[in-house]
């Protein structure tokens, strides 16, 4: 809305606003390969997964109010968006910058956070059976919705017990 200088309330440059909820915000990985040539549908499908994910790690870890020096899933989340960034290869696809993702929380906590991070990008097609194609292509990919073997024997373990 801040570029369109409009209101709080209205709908802005994104065909969705961001939600957890798919209901609202259905955007899911196979939505890139018909997305228009501008910039923003493939932007609002990535901050799509980020927003899951922001919101997956502060329903874990809870919410700070303190943005910069808190230590709630909300803060965490930011962390491993930015130093996933840092950790993705040049002209990255989105299963790289996912990788970049899982990388930071294996490099800073040791990956503590794999399963729920997995969860919430396979949720929105970004899963471990996606396949970016060329990462300068956004026709030739394929979405996924499965958790890797590790994540999901460790699910199975945790409901066994």
């Amino acid at each position: 809305n801040y570029v369109l200088r409009a209101d709080k309330s209205a709908q802005g440059i994104r065909s969705f606003p961001y939600s957890t909820n798919m209901e609202i915000s259905p955007y899911t990985y196979g939505d890139i390969i018909s997305s228009s040539n501008t910039p923003h549908p493939v932007g609002a499908i990535w901050t799509a997964m980020l927003w899951d994910l922001y919101w997956t790690l502060a329903d874990e870890y809870g919410f700070d109010e303190d943005l910069f020096e808190g230590n709630g899933g909300n803060n965490l989340a930011v962390t491993l968006a930015i130093e996933g960034m840092k950790l993705t290869s040049c002209s990255p696809g989105y299963t790289d910058a996912r990788d970049g993702v899982l990388a930071a929380d294996q490099l800073l906590y040791d990956g503590a956070n794999q399963c729920l991070i997995w969860k919430a990008f396979a949720r929105r097609g970004l899963g471990y059976n996606a396949n970016q194609g060329n990462s300068n292509s956004r026709t030739d990919g394929a979405q996924g919705f499965n958790l890797p073997p590790n994540v999901i024997n460790t699910i199975e373990k945790f409901l066994n017990n």
